[in-house]
């Protein structure tokens, strides 16, 4: 028998469960402020830029930035290349 757990929504094994708990803080930091998606509109490097001064606004440790950017960076490599939605917070913020 496997025992491993899988998340279906993501489609990764209780292995990977940062990746779970990073795209918590997503859903509930970084959507609770504003509106946002992860798109090609910004690169990898980017994204760890905006993840770290962003996580840091949301109060977030650097445990928790750290499993916020990986499921960010995990998502970013399953996005289709040709999403290049401009990635804009509420009132400008980025």
């Amino acid at each position: 028998m496997d025992s491993k757990s899988v998340d279906d929504t993501l489609g990764i094994d209780s292995l990977a469960s940062h990746l779970v708990i990073g795209r918590g803080y997503f859903n509930k930091n970084c959507n609770y402020c504003h509106a946002t998606s992860i798109s090609h509109y910004m690169n990898e490097q980017g994204w760890d830029s905006i993840t770290q001064i962003m996580g840091i606004s949301a109060g977030l440790n650097e445990s928790q930035i750290i499993d916020l950017n990986s499921y960010v960076i995990w998502q970013l490599e399953r996005t289709d290349s040709s999403n290049m939605t401009p990635v804009i917070g509420a009132y400008r913020q980025w």
